[in-house]
């Protein structure tokens, strides 16, 4: 080998060692950054006129598992969407307390119960109906801040969301723009690896969004993608769009999150915005978007249901009930029903009007399987069959006694003299009913519990009865699905004069919603719903309704309890209702006297009974069906029990979420690990890297130094 030769060997292998040890020391001084790829120098023989000259760096390389980096991400995205689950079920379940507390909703209705049955005791005590009507009114105000709760968490998902969706643009933004420079960068022949570094941070960020999926291309470029390969950025970066709610309710209809294309020249959006709810898997954005508008609604649609059943047994008990005297008036809900109605009742129900000292003063017997009605134990009179005929007759029955009238959706009974009162009570053996409710209970004539929303939407109703809508209103329909696909028809009210002809409007696909859900009336005259096998997990949601039924001005909607916020406001402004709250006077006690023998001017009502007070409390053990709601199936069972069950419900999810939650993050704990192993940096093999390199730089100087003394050598030759 000449001199010459020997030298450039020693001033490559002095080259090549440089690089090798800054590549080592750039290693070191990153061991702590996050997502800091390890970078190996590639070294490689080279020659000179055909022979050995040492080595050179071909390349200073990052050590990429692809493998864990594709798991890292798909990790850690869901990872993030189960601890924003978790993270918001603790708040849920730190607002309802610890179960020793027994502060929450199921103790309230549990101390209210405790109170009536100190009153079965002492029914005339004015104390201890004081303490019922607050205990009542206590277990409102929880099922109410429950309902608040609530929504305040959905709120805060759909503000996180938002600014989720800000930051997400943002990243994807930076993505695109280090694509540019370490496409340029390694045009150029520049070493891109810090630029690639930086690109992998933020692409692990935005994996703790929404769920990503990345090609590295041959120049260095990040092709990053959703999971189901929506193109997210490649040449450019594409645009989500959302700007959150105004307010959120339980009825709020969120617009979903768009996304855009976006010219690569001006990042302005191209092309028509698609829905990005659906794309989106895992991540922290999912768990947001599942919460808002899954999770929390069935929280919610839950304590409605414990509510409303709640309320409607207590009604129930209380409108079969008298107070002591009698209230001069019992004015009742609009119940949504017109003159027109069919009315529907079976069965037989007593109303009485009785003077201050509890005297029969008119007696009114309604046979409804007859249709017929005596007065004062009188012969049977004939009356027709729907609302309007049973209010002039009742009103007919009455006599100068009282009278009967119905507007608005509301029957009102009152008695003519203002000392008087008036009473319901059913018969024991055979008692009135329409949609399973007492005459008095079904028009909420003598109701306990008063909300924002009725306590059932059991109509009574029949496909048959005219529907009563003006022609041509709309009800726009949302229908949203489990992963935030979103469907909107508007429904046009029909020619067609009955509920049937409506039905069918509603139920013909492609105008109406037929091909998604079918919609009917039960029995009872509820409207059920039944979602095809494509369409499982679906809400039906109601953006707007403009309908409103004549002489009672409810809206499809409304009177069926079809939106959620109606659903929701069954547990809104629960408390005791205002006129008893203010006399307790009112509370029903007792129970009107029935017996046919009973003869005008003996007692009807009569102090120290507690009939009424048996019955309110025999309510909280009454075992009854209790539809699906929310996601929990239908149950049998007491309404101790459901609310019981509810909050368990909550509690067995929250616990659920938090071991998911640890899974998941102990999974991802363990392939960063693995990941690490291959592409993280460690001490021990930097240092031992560094001596090897340290000893190949000092072989390379001495090298050089034998080069030398050969050239002074042959100098002294000649």
């Amino acid at each position: 080998m000449s001199i010459e030769a020997l030298l450039n060997t020693s001033i490559n292998g002095l080259a090549a060692s440089q690089a090798a040890l800054r590549t080592t020391s750039d290693n070191v001084a990153n061991v702590n950054t996050p997502n800091y790829v390890r970078q190996e120098t590639i070294l490689s023989p080279t020659a000179l006129d055909g022979e050995g000259s040492g080595v050179v760096v071909e390349d200073v390389r990052r050590v990429l598992d692809t493998y864990y980096y594709g798991e890292a991400l798909t990790a850690a995205s869901e990872s993030s969407e189960a601890n924003v689950i978790q993270r918001t079920q603790d708040r849920l379940q730190a607002f309802f307390g610890p179960p020793a507390d027994n502060s929450a909703f199921p103790g309230r209705i549990e101390d209210f119960y405790s109170s009536i049955s100190s009153l079965t005791v002492e029914p005339e005590s004015l104390p201890l109906r004081i303490q019922a009507i607050n205990d009542l009114d206590r277990a409102g105000q929880s099922l109410q801040s429950t309902m608040d709760q609530i929504a305040s968490l959905r709120a805060e998902a759909d503000r996180q969301i938002v600014s989720i969706v800000e930051e997400t643009n943002a990243l994807l933004q930076q993505i695109a723009a280090l694509n540019v420079q370490i496409e340029r960068g390694d045009a150029a022949g520049r070493n891109v690896n810090g630029l690639l570094d930086q690109q992998d941070s933020a692409i692990a960020r935005l994996s703790e969004f929404i769920d990503v999926r990345v090609e590295r291309r041959d120049s260095g470029r990040a092709d990053v993608s959703t999971s189901d390969g929506l193109q997210l950025v490649t040449l450019g970066a594409s645009q989500l769009s959302y700007q959150g709610a105004s307010g959120v309710s339980e009825g709020t209809v969120f617009p979903p999150i768009e996304f855009s294309l976006t010219n690569p020249q001006n990042n302005t959006p191209i092309g028509t915005p698609r829905n990005f709810n659906s794309q989106i898997k895992s991540g922290e954005l999912r768990g947001l978007l599942d919460l808002r508008d899954t999770i929390l609604p069935n929280y919610s649609d839950q304590v409605s249901a414990v509510a409303a059943a709640f309320a409607d047994q207590a009604n129930a008990a209380h409108n079969d009930s008298a107070a002591v005297p009698p209230p001069n008036v019992l004015a009742g809900r609009n119940t949504g029903l017109i003159a027109g109605d069919a009315h529907n009742f079976s069965g037989a129900t007593t109303l009485s009007v009785v003077d201050g000292d509890g005297l029969l003063v008119r007696r009114v017997d309604v046979d409804f399987d007859a249709g017929t009605y005596s007065v004062d134990g009188g012969g049977a009179v004939a009356f027709g069959a729907t609302i309007g005929d049973l209010q002039a007759a009742l009103n007919t029955a009455l006599g100068a006694a009282g009278s009967a009238s119905f507007a608005g959706g509301a029957l009102t009974v009152s008695a003519a003299d203002p000392t008087h009162g008036v009473a319901f009570k059913s018969d024991d053996a055979n008692p009135a009913q329409r949609a399973g409710r007492g005459l008095s209970h079904f028009f909420g004539l003598n109701d306990l519990v008063s909300s924002q929303s009725p306590t059932h939407f059991a109509t009574g109703l029949t496909g048959a009865d005219a529907h009563g809508f003006t022609t041509g209103a709309t009800i726009d329909f949302v229908l949203q699905g489990p992963r935030g696909q979103q469907i909107e028809r508007t429904v046009t009210i029909p020619a067609g004069a009955t509920f049937n002809d409506l039905l069918t409007a509603v139920n013909t696909p492609g105008t109406g919603i037929g091909d998604i859900v079918t919609v009917s009336l039960s029995a009872d005259g509820e409207l059920q719903t039944s979602f095809s096998g494509d369409y499982t997990g679906y809400r039906l949601l109601v953006a707007e309704d403009t309908t409103a039924r004549s002489g009672s001005s409810a809206s499809f909607s409304s009177l069926f309890g079809l939106t959620p916020q109606t659903r929701a406001d069954q547990a809104r402004g629960f408390s005791a209702r205002a006129d008893i709250a203010d006399d307790p006077g009112r509370f029903a006690v007792g129970q009107l006297n029935t017996d046919p023998a009973l003869a005008i001017g003996e007692p009807a009502v009569t102090p120290g009974d507690n009939r009424g007070v048996l019955a309110l409390e025999a309510s909280r053990d009454q075992r009854i069906t209790f539809p699906a709601a929310g996601g929990q199936p239908a149950m049998f069972a007491s309404i101790s029990e459901y609310a019981a069950q509810t909050l368990s419900s909550f509690a067995l999810d929250a616990r659920a979420a938090e071991d998911t939650a640890n899974d998941l993050e102990s999974l991802r704990t363990d392939i960063e690990a693995r990941r690490g192993e291959v592409q993280g940096v460690n001490l021990d093999e930097e240092l031992a890297t560094m001596l090897i390199y340290q000893q190949a730089y000092n072989a390379s100087a001495r090298l050089i130094s034998t080069a030398q003394e050969l050239y002074d050598t042959l100098m002294n030759v000649v």
